[in-house]
């Protein structure tokens, strides 16, 4: 009952303050608490399925990219002198 109510105050408030567009704030205020609590119920249960041991880690490495104005061609330091 109280979560109808705060569901119910935000979208007078909502529209109150931004007029029809309060009603598209709100859905999308809606939507996201809502997807915020399944992302947690969800993560809740996967985490026990989760392994710790350093066995299953994988690690990946990816060399830095070089700009375009490199160019293997000019590594040779040339000094006038």
């Amino acid at each position: 009952m109280a979560i109808s109510a705060y569901i119910s105050l935000r979208l007078f408030v909502l529209i109150r303050e931004d007029g029809v567009a309060g009603v598209s704030g709100w859905a999308c205020e809606m939507k996201s608490h809502i997807l915020n609590i399944t992302n947690q119920r969800h993560n809740t249960q996967t985490q026990g399925n989760r392994s710790d041991s350093n066995e299953s880690a994988v690690v990946v490495h990816e060399p830095e990219a070089r700009s375009p104005e490199y160019n293997d061609e000019n590594d040779d330091v040339k000094v006038q002198g």
